[in-house]
């Protein structure tokens, strides 16, 4: 039940820091429009790097 309960609050937090920045986005006025594949990386690195920052701090955080 522990391991449960330790989990879902991990998954919590990684969703929060997976989705903020993306919230955080709809904040604001529009910059000028741009091509789609500049869109589309910008997007792609703000929405992975809170996945990069987990996962090198997950094997900290779990005494490996």
């Amino acid at each position: 039940m522990k391991y449960t309960v330790q989990s879902m609050v991990w998954l919590a937090v990684y969703l929060l820091f997976v989705l903020l920045p993306l919230l955080a986005l709809l904040v604001g006025s529009l910059p000028p429009a741009r091509d789609f594949w500049t869109e589309f990386s910008a997007a792609s690195a703000i929405a992975a790097s809170p996945s990069w920052g987990c996962n090198s701090v997950s094997p900290r955080a779990s005494g490996m």
